[in-house]
């Protein structure tokens, strides 16, 4: 399956990220949440840092803050997909 044009395809994290995606996926369970993901709970990311050995500095925190809003965006976008689908039911 070519999922080039998918709109559920992960972002790529490029070889200087890797600190940064140690910390995503220490902590891709740590949001808020709602009717759907908020965001995330920034108080456990800090503790999964601690534990991961991380310290979270403005590049790290920039990198957090956009894969949030791709995740985010991601969930809006199937969230409308979904509703489409029950609105022509």
């Amino acid at each position: 399956m070519d999922c080039r044009g998918c709109d559920k395809r992960q972002p790529r994290l490029v070889p200087g990220l890797w600190t940064t995606r140690r910390l995503w996926l220490g902590c891709r369970t740590q949001w808020r949440a709602g009717l759907g993901p908020l965001g995330l709970d920034y108080n456990a990311v800090q503790v999964a840092a601690g534990w991961l050995g991380i310290r979270i500095d403005e590049r790290i925190f920039g990198h957090l803050m956009w894969l949030e809003h791709w995740t985010l965006e991601a969930s809006r976008r199937e969230q409308e997909t979904e509703q489409r689908k029950a609105r022509m039911r």
